[in-house]
């Protein structure tokens, strides 16, 4: 009955309903709270389910490793970091669980705190050594870290326990395009298209990176092709295959392609960059500069994007002075 009342008709109505309850039978106080905190967490009333959860750790003097669990969900929800990690610790010496760790791990992650990061990834790997989950969150953690070359050697050990994972392959391969090695990322994504050879992601991801180093552009390329033909509206296909055009020295059939993908996807830098870029080749340095401000408005700290426009502003004002003479 209370469970229907949390279902359908609301916390308040079943809060007084499971006080009369706990009233009539104090034994099954703990059960009542559990379903009242459960639902509270599940409907996002986190602030309602955190209490609950600490009153149901003051009822079983701390012995349940899922009250600590989801109490620490409910204060990372309300941007309690460090009260968070705190509950997460209590669970994990009551019950140190794969997913306990890793939860800690990401959560450190996201606060962009590396040497809690460090010491928690540590003291996993021990108690999980083997596990290519942890491995693989790890490395997830690291890159969310912006730590390329350490998440590249967490991703290495989760393949090694998981060496047919494709997904772990694909996040390697990324990571290692990512911190700059990107022969070994192409080395990578044609294992991939071996065993997916129909994934659209992986078609677009290897021909863009072939057609942007100017490496077999016909086949990267032809590799985009397949991707749009798979998914014709998909602005990052479109951008690809935009920039492989570009690449095979066609700018004005690249810009239809550009345009299509900035209209379906205005604010990726990328996409502006390379509008950027083409107009500027092209000579209309106004909407090259255009597109170069507002990829720097969408990604400030885009040293590309800054580049481009610095360059504009001095090419432009040097066209300005020889115009005076």
């Amino acid at each position: 009955y209370i469970n229907r009342i949390l279902v359908f008709r609301g916390l308040d109505e079943a809060r007084e309903k499971i006080e009369t309850f706990i009233a009539h039978f104090p034994d099954g106080e703990i059960q009542m709270r559990e379903a009242y905190a459960s639902a509270a967490y599940v409907q996002q009333n986190y602030g309602e389910a955190l209490n609950e959860f600490l009153n149901l750790i003051d009822l079983t003097e701390g012995t349940d490793a899922s009250h600590f669990y989801f109490a620490g969900h409910c204060y990372e929800e309300l941007w309690c970091p460090e009260s968070s990690a705190i509950m997460y610790r209590c669970a994990l010496e009551l019950e140190p669980t794969l997913d306990l760790w890793t939860d800690l791990v990401l959560l450190w992650a996201r606060e962009d705190n590396p040497e809690s990061l460090f010491t928690i990834l540590n003291q996993a790997s021990i108690d999980f050594p083997d596990s290519a989950r942890l491995w693989y969150w790890g490395a997830v953690a690291l890159r969310m870290a912006s730590m390329w070359e350490m998440a590249t050697h967490w991703f290495a050990q989760a393949l090694k326990y998981a060496p047919n994972d494709v997904q772990t392959m694909f996040s390697l391969a990324d990571t290692r395009e990512r911190a700059g090695y990107r022969s070994e990322a192409i080395v990578l994504f044609g294992k991939i298209i071996e065993i997916e050879p129909d994934e659209p992601l992986i078609q677009n991801y290897l021909g863009y990176i072939l057609v942007d180093d100017s490496i077999r552009i016909q086949y990267g390329k032809s590799l985009i092709e397949k991707a749009l033909d798979l998914e014709p509206d998909n602005a990052a296909y479109l951008d690809s295959y935009g920039w492989a055009l570009y690449r095979e020295g066609k700018p004005k059939n690249a810009l239809k392609y550009l345009l299509k993908a900035e209209e379906k996807y205005s604010t990726d830098p990328e996409i502006n960059i390379h509008l950027c870029e083409i107009y500027e080749h092209l000579g209309n340095i106004d909407k090259a500069q255009e597109y170069a401000k507002k990829a720097i408005q969408i990604d400030p700290q885009n040293k590309k994007a800054r580049y481009f426009y610095n360059c504009l502003l001095y090419t432009s004002d040097a066209a300005d002075e020889l115009d005076g003479v």
